[in-house]
Order: structure tokens, then C-alpha cells, then sequence
């Protein structure tokens, strides 16, 4: 039984160190060359606004997605140290110094720039120790705060009350075992303390005494070490304790007593790691250590089995650094990593990493690529060389280095490895100059390897350069070739030569790139001078059988080269051209129809279509010189809308540019795609759409594009945003530029924008990638800014970012101003029908007329001409109009107004 026992714990540790390795992930890194304060990260936080706040060994940085804003001791901070941050459930931001106590930034006051936004408390004020590594809010809302000489508490309701009181608990009489690293409060509301030498307090509420009582937890109880970083519960309640030795485990349910168990994590992999910061993200807890990242997964029952899983990230996968001191994910589970000495990483998510010459390659240039029976991956690169690597269910390598190379000892030439393909027991490869080569093994160690069958010309294949190989309907292998395409007709088993029919009568161009059989079981071939049709399914032995080509001689395309081809739905190929993007053609009887392109005005990363593969869902998968693209074909056929959906750079398709025909899936189904920079997975567990949308702020507004403090024209400024606010603008400072920005960190570049300034734009402004927006000469009125963005995945705010103000007139656009101009104007009409009746001033009534009418006249225009110019835009129209209208009453108006004052003059 102990050796049934011993047997069993051994495979256990070969599972965990088999585990350990991976292929390269593409993390993003951030440092003082992008922004940071400093590389030194120790904390990290996003508050509710969505800005990302970095606690660093120079002061803390705050990045909304495309800038970082520094903030150190000269701005109010403390300390440029910190350790801890910190959003409680009112709004404030908790910062913990290494040497200058607690700071916040109270609610609303985290967008400001520029102003000592920081207030800072101290053994002043009551703290314990001006040394603060944590900072916790606890479940029932107190703050807790761990220092090196104890614990301090604000309780709840002085927090909401904005009233900062400190109130210590010691956990021992002596200081040195006073020093808190680790602060977590469990679901029974009961705090956990992680000290730097002492082990583990448990601090338990008594409600009879209104006190906490405290045990304590060491080495002599079972913790490996005493030195307690990290303390974070599972899904379960499990409560996890990182120490500088390893984890320790206590079950969410206490025994009697209080008394506890204990499980150590001693997989060979954790054993003696310094676990410094825990994130747990359901199943998963991820953990930073000295070691790099771990994602541990874990079962309900951890306490009865040894079988955890867990996954390992460091500088051999991509990491900046091993020294993990920070690790936080946040609303949109994007994944920050804080290094020491570094900066900071970010792991978009897992849906991409790589095979390249950190895994084992001589070349990052993949030419071709293919999974055998038992899913191991065959990758055949430029030099000449075939490499293969065994991985895991969870779409992991199972070792950092191929587990096999078949190279020049084998008889390969030392050139491209053109194509690679699964014939179920046997793999085929196709070598420049080399021909074709069948590869036979029967144990999964490889050691039975060998060459089972090699083609060259001296057999008969049409040309040394073997492109690709296929499996047709009737079980018939196909081999193409730059000389043509020919067929072998017997099986693997038979080790005797084949025989080989060249088949390209009809071909313009000899070279063959890829075939396939359609849902007629007719054969279909790209060439460099068009597609072709195989006329008859099975040749005569004598060869001869034409082809029937389509190219720009008789359809109506204007590309003749296409690389790749699959069957579709309804009678439909699918080719993927040379720069015209993906062709959807229809096949009935002899007809052949051009339906449909699919292009980059369409959404494809690239017209150069590389290669083409569906996965297991039906979706089309197009890898292309500038990235790949998945189009859901499904939906196509459906209502032929195109929904395509691009990954490059950002999304983690480091390899960016695809290679020719290099691309498979597995059994799991994960997709493989040769590349220039090595060997591109793609796992679609990890690819989940970003239904988050961002957080969208109006960050400044500038006049003339220069700042301007606009204390002078407002009343106050807003604490959620530092904008003015009741913002009355004189119409001098009509002149507007408005900043913003939209935060999503999945993907900041592919941020878009709209906006609109009601009040003066009728609609929506098209979408853009620019966060800024300026408007010149408004006019007096009433405006409401408007903003919103959407992420990386289109979805867009549903109710924009306002920001309302008001252009104030000139005085003599204000209504007192017209009450005068009317009252005057009434005064002179008056006075001028009073001189009217005296004999002797009749040419002066006769020109204070006139004037009172030009006056009035000129009041019209002024009051209706912003009304016409909406209208008639720029044109003087208006001006020539109003004049014109003058002109015609004037006239008549004239000789009645002469002829009534002469009758008043002869009457008289």
C-alpha cells in the first residue's frame, strides 16, 4: 500500500513540474519611459471612475489609458513610497507610505490636477506608526489599516461622516510583533492579521465584552514560515496565507474551539516561493511571488486532494521581472502586474501566446504547421528544421523545449519546410527542393520515429517543391506541387512506390498553393494564374485530365492569384486572394458566379489573404499580412450581414504577419498560426467580448486652446470633476476647446469617440479616435456639451458625459438695452410728429421720421439676422435682402410723409 502510496505522490509532483512551463504570453509593459513615477511597483488599484492608480517607489502614478499623471510629495502625498491604495465605499482614496502615514484624496477630488488634492494623517493625529504597509476596507465598512506598530480603525459611520478617527488595536505587547503586512476580515466579519516575523493573528469579535480576542498562529501550529505577506479567501472561504516559504491553507470552517487546520501547498514548483500578493478571480488565485506569476487552480474539497493545477508566467513567457510585488485585475479583467525595479505589466488575457526561439526554435519564420493524432504540434520552420511539442487540455505546452526535432539526421535537406499535413497515423512534410516525406512513430516518447515513405522526382512527384498535401472524398491523397498536383494511390502501409499522376493540363501556371474537394466532391485548386476545376474526380492511369480555369479572362475580378480555398455553405467556395480579400463564389453545375467579396472596407485586417480555416463553432478564420480575422459565417449565410472581428498588436496577435497556408486547429480547439515571429495560439476559452463600457470624463475645457481659470466666471467647481460649474462665459470667450477621454484599458487605442454641442450642432459628429473637440465664434446662448465613447469592442455609452454653460451677449444684445433702444425710439417718434405740426420745422420733423425709421429698421435686422444666417449660412443674401426691403418702403414712404407734412403746412 506505501508503495501504491509513493507511486501515487510521484505522479502527483511529474503532473505539477510538467505544468510549470509555457509558451510565450504577449504582455504589455509600462515604465518610466511610458509615464511612471518610477519601475518600483508595489501598488495598484482602480477606483470608480476606472482610473488605474499605481503605488510606486517614487510617489503614485494615475493612467486613464493613454496618459499618466504623477503625484509626489510636492503635490501633498506623504511619502514617495507606497505601499498600499485603497477605495473605500464612500469615494476616497487610501494611500499607505512607507514613512509618512496615511493619505487620502476624498471623494471626488480624484480628477483634479494640479492642486494639493492630498490630505495626510500622521502619529499627529493619532496613527500608530507613520509606516503603513496595508490598507483594507472591511466588510462592514470599517477601515482598516495596518501599520508597523498595530492596527487602526475608522469606523463606518465616521468614515460617511468624513470624520478621520484613528482607533488602535495591538495585537502584543511588543512592538516588533506589531508589524502588519497582511490584512483580510473573513464572511464571520473576523479579521486576520499577516505580521513580518510574528505569523498570523486572528482577531475574533466578542460581543458581550465589545472587544476583539486575539490568537495567534506560528510555526509551532504549522505555518512554514512566519513571515506573512499576503492573506486573500477562496471561492470556498478557504483562507490563503503567502508567506516567504510557500502557502498555507486554513478551511473556511472553524473547529471547536477555534482551532484550526492547516494545509501547506508543497508542490515543487510552490515549496519555499515568497508569495507576496494573492488575486482571486473565482476558481483561480492568481499569486505573485519572486518567482514570477502563478495561477493556481483549485477544487472545492483542496483540503482532501493534492490535484491543483497551476500555471506559471515569468520573463521566460514574457514577464519585464520575476520580483512580484503587485497584482490586481480590473473591471474589464485585465490582468496588472507590479514588478520590482520593472514597471508594470499587463496581461490583456490569455486567448493569445506564442512558440518561438524562447520554446526551443532556430527560427521564428513558421512556413508551415499541423497537430498529429495525439496533439502534438508539428511546426516546420525556414531553416529546415521540424520541431514538436506535446500540449496540455488546458492549452498550455507541457514543456518549455520540443520534445522532438527531426532535422538533417533524418535526411531533411536543411530548407523550408513548405507544408505539413496529418494523415491521421502518419504526418506528411514537404520540403523546398526536398520533396515529400512521410513521418511514421508509434510510442508518444518519439523514439520510434522514422521516415516512412520519401518522394522525389526520380519517383515521379511533378517537382521537388511540395506546397501542400490533401486528403480528398474518396480518401485519395493529393500532393501539390510548383510542377503540378499528382495523386498516390496506394496506403502508408504499402512501402513500395507509388503511383503518381501529374495533373495540371488547362494550368497556366504549373504551381499549386492549395486544394480542396467542394460539397460535390468536385476537386478545386489555387494557382498564381487563377482557380481551377479538375474536369473528372478520377484520372486515367495515362494521366491528362484537364483542369478549367477562372481567372480575369472570364469572370469579372481583377486579381488572378489566389492562395487559399475552402468549401462553403449552399453551393459556395471561399477562396482568399492575393490583395483583393476573399472572394464567395457560386457553383451551380458548370455556372461559376462571383456573390460577394469580403474586403478591409469590410473589416479584414488585409486584403492579402494568407490563409483560411474554420473553427469548431463555423466561424471563418483569415490570417493575413496585418493580423487575423474571425468572420461568423453562420450569421453571413444567414441575413449576409459581415460581422468581422480583427485581432492584431493590440489584441495580442504579436506575430502580426501570416505566412502561407500555416495554419490548423487541434483537438481542443485551440488554432495555430505560423508567423514571421514564431507560432501564434489562439485559445477561444480565453476570448470573451468587453461588455464593459467606458468611463467617459470631460477632463478640461480650454479658451483659445490655452488653460484659463475660470474662477471669475463660476460659482464653484465641481468635486467629482475640478469643471466649473453655472459656467457664464462673456461673449468675448467664445472660443472652445473641450478635452475628454473615455477609459477602457483593454484596448485604449481603439477608443472612439462622438460628440455634440447642443445648442449649436443639429447631430452627432462622426466617430473619431481624437479626445478632443473645439468650437469657435459661438454665439450668445444656452450649450450643453456632450460626449460618448465606445471600447475595443464597439459597445458604446448609453447616456453621454454632459457638460452645460452659457455664452453670455453684449450689452447691446440684453433686453435692457433693447427697452432703451425702444423707449428712445418712441421719444423720437414723438417729439418728430410734434415738430411736425409747426409750419416752420417741417424739414426737420421730415428727418427725425427718417431717422426713427432707419433705427427701427436697423433693430430688425439686428434681431433676425442670426436667424437668416442659420439658414443662408455665410451669404450676404440677408444684407441685400433687408436693404432692398428698405428701399421699396422708404420710396413711397417718403412722398407720403412729404406730402402729409405739406398738407399740415398749407392747413396751417
Amino acid at each position: 500500500m506505501k508503495h501504491l502510496e509513493l507511486i501515487f505522490v510521484f505522479i502527483i509532483y511529474t503532473f505539477y513540474s510538467i505544468l510549470a512551463s509555457a509558451q510565450t504570453v504577449p504582455f504589455s509593459v509600462y515604465s518610466v519611459n511610458e509615464g511612471l513615477n518610477e519601475s518600483n511597483i508595489f501598488a495598484i488599484c482602480q477606483d470608480k471612475n476606472g482610473f488605474l492608480w499605481i503605488g510606486t517607489g517614487g510617489g503614485v502614478s494615475k493612467y486613464d489609458g493613454k496618459n499618466f499623471v504623477n503625484y509626489t510629495l510636492k503635490d501633498g502625498l506623504g511619502d514617495n513610497v507606497v505601499y498600499t491604495i485603497c477605495e473605500d465605499t464612500v469615494g476616497n482614496l487610501w494611500f499607505g507610505t512607507d514613512v509618512g502615514g496615511v493619505s487620502v484624496i476624498k471623494k471626488g477630488y480624484a480628477q483634479h490636477t494640479g492642486d494639493k488634492i492630498f490630505q495626510t494623517f500622521s502619529t499627529k493625529e493619532g496613527l500608530p506608526s507613520v509606516k503603513v504597509p496595508r490598507i483594507r476596507q472591511a466588510k462592514n465598512g470599517n477601515l482598516l489599516i495596518g501599520t508597523s506598530n498595530g492596527l487602526s480603525v475608522i469606523n463606518y459611520q465616521d468614515l460617511i461622516m468624513n470624520r478621520f478617527i484613528f482607533n488602535t488595536i495591538k495585537l502584543d505587547k511588543e512592538e516588533r510583533n506589531n508589524h502588519i503586512h497582511a490584512i483580510f476580515d473573513d464572511q464571520n466579519q473576523d479579521i486576520w492579521l499577516g505580521t513580518y516575523l510574528s505569523g498570523i493573528y486572528y482577531l475574533h469579535y466578542e460581543k458581550e465584552s465589545n472587544k476583539y480576542g486575539i490568537r495567534h498562529f506560528g510555526i509551532e501550529d504549522g505555518l512554514t514560515s512566519n513571515k506573512i505577506w499576503v492573506i486573500e479567501e477562496d471561492e470556498f472561504h478557504n483562507i490563503w496565507f503567502g508567506s516567504d516559504k510557500g502557502i498555507n491553507i486554513m478551511p473556511s470552517q472553524k473547529e471547536t474551539n477555534y482551532t484550526f487546520r492547516i494545509k501547506n501547498l508543497e508542490t515543487p514548483e510552490i515549496k519555499n516561493k515568497s508569495f507576496r500578493t494573492f488575486f482571486n478571480t473565482g476558481k483561480e488565485m492568481w499569486c505573485g511571488t519572486n518567482a514570477g506569476v502563478y495561477k493556481i487552480m483549485y477544487p472545492k474539497n483542496i483540503f482532501n486532494t493534492d490535484s491543483i493545477w497551476e500555471k506559471r508566467f515569468s520573463t521566460e513567457e514574457g514577464l519585464s521581472a520575476n520580483s512580484i510585488w503587485a497584482f490586481y485585475a480590473d473591471h474589464e479583467k485585465n490582468y496588472w502586474i507590479g514588478t520590482f525595479g520593472e514597471g508594470l505589466n499587463k496581461l490583456r488575457n490569455e486567448a493569445f501566446s506564442s512558440i518561438n526561439i524562447n520554446q526551443g526554435l532556430n527560427k521564428s519564420q513558421i512556413s508551415s504547421i499541423t497537430v498529429d493524432k495525439n496533439n502534438y504540434v508539428w511546426v516546420g520552420e525556414d531553416g529546415g528544421k521540424i520541431f514538436i511539442y506535446e500540449m496540455s487540455n488546458n492549452g498550455y505546452l507541457n514543456t518549455q523545449k520540443p520534445i522532438f526535432v527531426i532535422d538533417s539526421t533524418y535526411g531533411l535537406p536543411g530548407k523550408s519546410v513548405l507544408s505539413l499535413f496529418n494523415d491521421g497515423e502518419t504526418v506528411w512534410a514537404g520540403i523546398v527542393g526536398g520533396g515529400a516525406w512521410q513521418f511514421y512513430y508509434q510510442d508518444k516518447k518519439m523514439k520510434t520515429l522514422k521516415v516512412l515513405r520519401h518522394f522525389t522526382e526520380n519517383e515521379g512527384l511533378p517537382h521537388n517543391n511540395v506546397t501542400g498535401f490533401y486528403r480528398d472524398p474518396q480518401h485519395k491523397l493529393w500532393i501539390c506541387t510548383y510542377g503540378g498536383i499528382c495523386l498516390v494511390e496506394d496506403s502508408f502501409l504499402k512501402q513500395h512506390s507509388p503511383k503518381l499522376y501529374i495533373r495540371r493540363t488547362g494550368l497556366k501556371s504549373p504551381r499549386v498553393f492549395d486544394m480542396t474537394a467542394d460539397n460535390k466532391n468536385t476537386i478545386w485548386v489555387t494557382t498564381p494564374t487563377g482557380f481551377a476545376r479538375l474536369n473528372s474526380s478520377l484520372p486515367s492511369k495515362n494521366g491528362g485530365v484537364e483542369f478549367e480555369l477562372y481567372s480575369t479572362n472570364n469572370l469579372d475580378i481583377k486579381v488572378n492569384r489566389f492562395n487559399n480555398l475552402l468549401p462553403g455553405q449552399y453551393n459556395n467556395l471561399i477562396l482568399g486572394s492575393y490583395g483583393e480579400g476573399i472572394f464567395m463564389v457560386q457553383v451551380i453545375n458548370n455556372l461559376i458566379k462571383i456573390k460577394d467579396r469580403i474586403t478591409t472596407e469590410d473589416g479584414l485586417a488585409d486584403d492579402m489573404i494568407e490563409s483560411m480555416i474554420f473553427d469548431a463553432d463555423g466561424n471563418l478564420w483569415v490570417g493575413t499580412n496585418n493580423g487575423i480575422n474571425k468572420i461568423e459565417m453562420n450569421q453571413y449565410y444567414f441575413s449576409r450581414k459581415k460581422i468581422v472581428r480583427t485581432y492584431g498588436l493590440w489584441e495580442g496577435f504579436t506575430g502580426v504577419d501570416c505566412n502561407l497556408n500555416a495554419v490548423c486547429t487541434d483537438k481542443n480547439g485551440l488554432l495555430y498560426f505560423g508567423t514571421n515571429k514564431g507560432v501564434m495560439i489562439y485559445n477561444p476559452v480565453y476570448d470573451k467580448l468587453n461588455l464593459q463600457e467606458p468611463r467617459t470624463h470631460i477632463q478640461n475645457i480650454r479658451i483659445f486652446f490655452n488653460p484659463f481659470k475660470f474662477s471669475d466666471y463660476s460659482t464653484f467647481n465641481k468635486p467629482e470633476t475640478g469643471l466649473p460649474g453655472d459656467l457664464r462665459l462673456p461673449y468675448t470667450l467664445n472660443h472652445l476647446t473641450f478635452d475628454f477621454i473615455g477609459i477602457s484599458l483593454a484596448i485604449p487605442q481603439k477608443v472612439k469617440y462622438q460628440f455634440m454641442l447642443k445648442g449649436y450642432d443639429k447631430n452627432w459628429a462622426p466617430v473619431t479616435l481624437i479626445n478632443t473637440a473645439t468650437y469657435t465664434s459661438l454665439e450668445p446662448g444656452n450649450y450643453s456639451f456632450q460626449v460618448r465613447a465606445s471600447n475595443n469592442d464597439g459597445v458604446w455609452n448609453k447616456t453621454p458625459t454632459t457638460f452645460s454653460f452659457i455664452i453670455s451677449p453684449p450689452y447691446w444684445e440684453t433686453w435692457w438695452f433693447y427697452s432703451l433702444q425702444i423707449s428712445f425710439l418712441v421719444v423720437l417718434l414723438g417729439a418728430s410728429f410734434k415738430v411736425g405740426h409747426s409750419k416752420t420745422n417741417t424739414r426737420v420733423a421730415t428727418i427725425l421720421i427718417f431717422v426713427c425709421i432707419f433705427i427701427l429698421f436697423e433693430f430688425a435686422q439686428t434681431l433676425l439676422e442670426p436667424y437668416f444666417v442659420l439658414v443662408v449660412g455665410g451669404a450676404p443674401l440677408f444684407k441685400v435682402l433687408i436693404n432692398l426691403i428698405l428701399a421699396v418702403i422708404l420710396f413711397p414712404l417718403e412722398k407720403f410723409i412729404r406730402k402729409y407734412l405739406e398738407g399740415k403746412k398749407e392747413s396751417g
